[in-house]
């Protein structure tokens, strides 16, 4: 028997949500994150994106990496933690920073937002 998760993960896509998300969207930081989020209580799903800017990571090489590392610290959070909505992930650091520490910052931005509602 497989377990039905209760919240999905997809990409959030287009210059609309991201527009929305800006404008109507909540703001929770953490030390190298900013999390902008926007609650739906009549879906299921989570739509999720990340960012990096240019200005404080020059190498696209390492923007791409910093992006692969945050996705997977999203699928790593814990599906009670889901919020059903969209959220973009912004990393504002400036150095390379390590799975583990961005999981578990990662982690802890979620677990206010769910505590929070």
């Amino acid at each position: 028997m497989s377990s039905k998760k209760t919240n999905q993960i997809k990409r959030l896509k287009g210059k609309d949500p991201v527009a929305l998300l800006f404008e109507k969207g909540s703001e929770k930081r953490s030390s190298v994150l900013v999390l902008k989020y926007l609650k739906e209580e009549r879906s299921s799903l989570y739509f999720s994106g990340v960012a990096v800017p240019k200005r404080k990571i020059k190498k696209a090489v390492h923007r791409n990496r910093i992006k692969r590392l945050l996705r997977e610290a999203i699928r790593k959070v814990a599906v009670d933690d889901l919020f059903s909505g969209s959220g973009l992930l912004l990393y504002t650091g400036t150095t390379m920073p390590e799975l583990a520490h961005l999981s578990a910052a990662v982690q802890t931005l979620f677990k206010e937002i769910k505590s929070t509602s």
